[in-house]
């Protein structure tokens, strides 16, 4: 289901950027469980770089990270690296 993708995914990046994130309980539906993900993300996002310097909206912030294919259908949720490697 597309929706637990989201919700891993940016569960995921939500930890990623913060060392004790607030994630999310169950939110009553997996639809919900996404979109209480994604505004955890943009919160750990906010967190890390400043929230008053940061301006991008947590729905930005969600089609920055899906590559504009929030509301697409079916579309793999990935997570990557973009860290050089050498």
């Amino acid at each position: 289901m597309r929706a637990e993708a989201l919700r891993s995914a940016f569960t995921v990046l939500a930890c990623a950027l913060d060392a004790d994130p607030l994630l999310p309980g169950p939110a009553g539906s997996p639809l919900a469980d996404a979109v209480a993900a994604i505004l955890a993300a943009a919160a750990a996002v906010a967190r890390r770089w400043g929230g008053a310097a940061f301006t991008v909206s947590p729905w930005e912030l969600a089609s920055a990270v899906t590559s504009g294919l929030l509301p697409g259908p079916g579309a793999a949720v990935q997570v990557i690296n973009t860290s050089c490697l050498w």
